[in-house]
């Protein structure tokens, strides 16, 4: 075990140590924690940290090679798992959540062309920037351009959201709002160095 493991472990124990009236999930399998995810929202703030601490500590117990597996499983079943705690979380009814995915993969299927066109723009900016000696008047050029891009980007996102909106009821509205709140913030098309 390397350094980070351990002290990572050493972390998770004190935290666990100091949740006495949180559940124990050390005794849950893989697969029951694993259902459980998603529907953390409506515990104490000690039994949701009793639970990611659990599922954590087990995380820094596999192999890199068991991780790399788990990671490949779950982006394959991530899209269905959503869509699934969705229609939980909702309450949506089988036609709902049929046009549900009908609008997703309508709104996947518009957006990676623009997706892909913001991600050589920000390819070029780079490659503009770290030239000897960088031409601003290009970079000026290139950077309007991405910011004209995110606008089309934002655009159809809110457009696709429009369409949902339509499908919810007023009740199913203000869930789907607290739970897009709870998701964390990606960062599509974010410049990597």
């Amino acid at each position: 075990m390397n350094k980070k493991t351990v002290t990572m472990i050493a972390a998770m124990l004190i935290g666990v140590s100091s949740i006495a009236s949180a559940t124990d999930y050390s005794s849950f399998s893989d697969a029951k924690l694993a259902e459980m995810r998603g529907t953390m929202q409506n515990v104490s703030q000690d039994e949701r940290q009793a639970y990611q601490n659990e599922c954590q500590k087990r995380v820094a117990l596999r192999s890199p090679d068991q991780r790399s597996k788990r990671a490949g499983m779950n982006r394959e079943k991530g899209r269905g798992n959503r869509q699934m705690i969705l229609k939980e979380q909702l309450g949506l009814s089988d036609a709902q959540n049929r046009q549900l995915q009908e609008m997703r993969q309508k709104h996947v299927t518009l957006s990676t062309k623009e997706r892909s066109r913001l991600a050589e723009l920000q390819k070029q900016l780079l490659n503009a920037s770290m030239t000897s000696n960088p031409d601003k008047q290009r970079i000026a050029l290139i950077a309007q351009q991405i910011g004209k891009q995110q606008t089309d980007i934002a655009i159809m996102r809110s457009t696709s959201m429009q369409e949902v909106a339509s499908v919810l009821t007023p009740q199913q509205r203000e869930k789907m709002k607290t739970f897009m709140d709870q998701m964390p913030v990606r960062r599509h098309g974010a410049m990597k160095m």
